[in-house]
């Protein structure tokens, strides 16, 4: 049910139900059967506070950037670790203690530039889309 509306976006009330396992993103519901949550999501459909309506994840786009958060973060683990423990002799360090620097230093810049990377270039290809207006007579049966 969309709670309130401003420009394209909307807020939304969710509440987790058997539909959803066709959703790219259901895997990050399991376990919250019961529970419900609120969205933003594009309005492309144009929904007004009160009406119920069917989403849409993305799913190429999901996809994508899933693989791109998860792939960086295996590289910068692998990449930090080993470079920190080969650069360790340099710095007149354990080799454990130099890998552990270099895998926390390289972790917290992948992260950081993920986070700049995603608010610049999906801000908005990664919201939930309302595909479908469900009119309330259907529901108050």
């Amino acid at each position: 049910m969309v709670v309130s509306t401003e420009k394209d976006l909307a807020r939304v009330r969710v509440d987790c139900l058997s539909g959803c396992r066709d959703c790219a993103a259901h895997s990050l519901c399991l376990g919250e059967k019961n529970k419900s949550g609120i969205l933003s999501v594009r309005n492309s459909v144009g929904a007004h506070q009160g009406d119920r309506v069917v989403l849409s994840v993305p799913d190429g786009d999901y996809s994508r950037s899933l693989s791109i958060i998860f792939g960086s973060l295996l590289l910068a683990v692998l990449g930090g670790g080993g470079a920190g423990y080969a650069l360790g002799p340099l710095f007149s360090l354990a080799p454990a203690a130099s890998g552990a620097l270099g895998l926390f230093f390289v972790v917290i810049l992948t992260g950081w530039g993920l986070s700049r990377y995603f608010r610049r270039t999906n801000n908005t290809t990664l919201y939930p889309v309302i595909t479908e207006i469900i009119q309330k007579e259907i529901f108050d049966g």
